[in-house]
Order: C-alpha cells, then sequence, then structure tokens
C-alpha cells in the first residue's frame, strides 16, 4: 500500500492484513511499520469503523484498496501513529467520495488533522475518477473550523449537521 507525505507527517495506507492488527495486536503492526501508535487512537468507535473497512475491503477491488482504507497518520519527527484518516469507499459516479478522521486527544489543537485533510484530499484530488471529497454530517466545532481553513465549500446544514465539499480546482 502507498503513502503521502507532507512537511510533519506521512499518511501510510493500511493493507487489510494491518487494519486486523489494529484489532488483533497492535504490537506487531507497530513493529511492521516501524512506528509506535499512540495508546488512545484505537478506541470503541474506531474498533466498530475497522470491522466495517476489513469487510468492505474483502470484497472491494485490491486496486480500489486505498479508498475503502484507513490512513495511518504518523508524526514524521517522533515516528508514532497519532490518529487515523481515509474514505468510505471509491468515488461514486459523480467523482464525488466523503472522508473521514480522527486524531489522538494529545495531538489536536496542532494543525495536524488540517495537515492530514489537506494531503489526503489533495491525493484524492489528483486521481482521475475523483471530482470532490465530501465531509457530512460534521457536528464537531473543531471539524467545522478544519474545513473552513482549508477552505471547503458548506453545501447543507440540518440537525444531523452540516456537509462540506472541497473542489479539485
Amino acid at each position: 500500500m502507498q503513502g503521502v507525505e507532507s512537511a510533519r507527517l506521512v499518511l501510510q495506507a493500511l493493507s487489510q492484513h494491518q487494519l486486523e492488527l489494529c484489532l488483533n495486536d497492535l504490537s506487531i503492526l507497530e513493529h511492521e511499520l516501524g512506528c509506535a501508535v499512540a495508546n488512545d487512537v484505537i478506541d470503541k468507535n474506531v474498533i466498530r469503523a475497522l470491522n466495517m473497512k476489513i469487510k468492505k475491503m474483502e470484497i472491494a477491488d485490491p486496486s480500489q484498496h486505498e479508498w475503502f482504507t484507513y490512513w495511518l497518520i504518523i508524526l514524521r519527527e517522533k515516528k508514532i501513529g497519532v490518529g487515523l484518516i481515509g474514505f468510505k469507499g471509491s468515488p461514486d459516479a459523480t467523482g464525488s467520495v466523503e472522508i473521514g478522521y480522527g486524531i489522538s486527544p494529545a495531538y489536536q489543537g496542532r494543525g495536524l488533522m488540517s495537515e492530514a485533510v489537506r494531503v489526503l484530499a489533495a491525493w484524492a484530488l489528483n486521481q482521475a475518477e475523483c471530482q470532490c471529497v465530501t465531509a457530512t454530517h460534521v457536528t464537531n466545532p473543531a471539524s467545522r473550523r478544519l474545513l473552513e481553513k482549508l477552505g471547503a465549500q458548506p453545501v447543507e446544514e440540518n440537525q444531523s449537521g452540516s456537509s462540506w465539499k472541497i473542489y479539485r480546482v
């Protein structure tokens, strides 16, 4: 699986096997990747999401796995995985793909997630099949500020939150 980089981060796309290691033996994953993973990255919500991603990857075309997996957000200077980011599948017929992300509370407020979203959205928008990256049901004020900072366009606001789009330039 591939990775993408920025000034402070390496985003490493995890294989299906590596997602399973997130659930079953994090120490083996850390050894494979050559970096630690912050102990609060894998919480109960992430465990639920990992199980869903693994099921999707089992039936997805392997050439599409980068769209279905989580990418580990690795802080380059400390060689530690501080969060996860990924898409909820490959782009749909309109070229739209939804992004989701989370970061260890110990690493929040440093602009790391903004950097990670910027880099992964740029990767997606450089793929021929992707025309825009969306974020839906955004209720977290920090996520809203992040999307505004990145120049995402608000497209809907309702009781379940707001929806945003980052377009190809």
